[in-house]
């Protein structure tokens, strides 16, 4: 069974009109929500409106549960969830997208950024591949980027740690910066591209920030 977790989230938004302290718009860290609940069913019974899934079915095999690992709540992703961070639609302004996933060794993860987000009708921004060993594109301990164009970036990764990714998106610069640190080692800038591009670098689609979907 291929799984990968998923720690905590934050979304941190920058004025792009003048200086301002950053707003925290999402950070969801699982914790009130109940260890075994669907991650999605849980977070709108919390009050948040943030979590959905793919086909947008809250509570269907899409969706993932909330697990406690070493001590802290994750949300647990295996094969068929599908689960999707909605970010608003926002077309202005800096956004830095932060979260932790963990990869058990021998699994593979994916994860994406969408400037559109309807089902198989989205339009992808970014694609990024973690260990997927049955691709022609990736080995294990290998990730794979697609933004701005096919193939765009790789760079090692590990299993059984938690990793840290950091997703700058510059709407008015129309820029994105994808960051990742390995546990102990300092934040490296892995790629950079067009933000506006879709994640194969074939169209110009706009320069809206609409969803993030994690597809172990």
């Amino acid at each position: 069974m291929k799984k990968v977790s998923l720690l905590s989230l934050l979304l941190v938004l920058f004025g792009s009109l003048m200086a301002q302290e950053p707003q925290v718009l999402i950070s969801d860290g699982f914790e009130e929500y109940e260890t075994g609940s669907k991650i999605a069913v849980a977070s709108q019974a919390a009050g948040h409106d943030w979590w959905t899934t793919w086909s947008q079915q809250p509570g269907s095999a899409e969706d993932g549960v909330v697990a406690e690992y070493n001590g802290s709540k994750c949300g647990y992703l295996t094969y068929g969830v599908d689960q999707v961070l909605l970010l608003g639609d926002e077309q202005n302004g800096v956004y830095d997208l932060e979260f932790d996933i963990m990869v058990p060794q021998g699994k593979n993860g994916y994860f994406n950024i969408l400037h559109d987000f309807n089902g198989q009708g989205s339009t992808w921004a970014l694609e990024s591949y973690l260990h997927m060993s049955g691709s022609s594109t990736s080995a294990p301990g290998t990730a794979v980027i697609h933004a701005g164009g096919s193939n765009a970036a790789t760079f090692s990764v590990i299993y059984d740690d938690w990793m840290h990714f950091r997703l700058h998106v510059d709407t008015d610069a129309d820029v994105a910066e994808y960051y990742y640190t390995a546990p102990g080692e300092s934040e490296v800038l892995i790629h950079t591209w067009t933000w506006s591009l879709n994640s194969q670098g074939t169209a110009t689609v706009g320069r809206k920030l609409a969803a993030m979907d994690f597809f172990p």
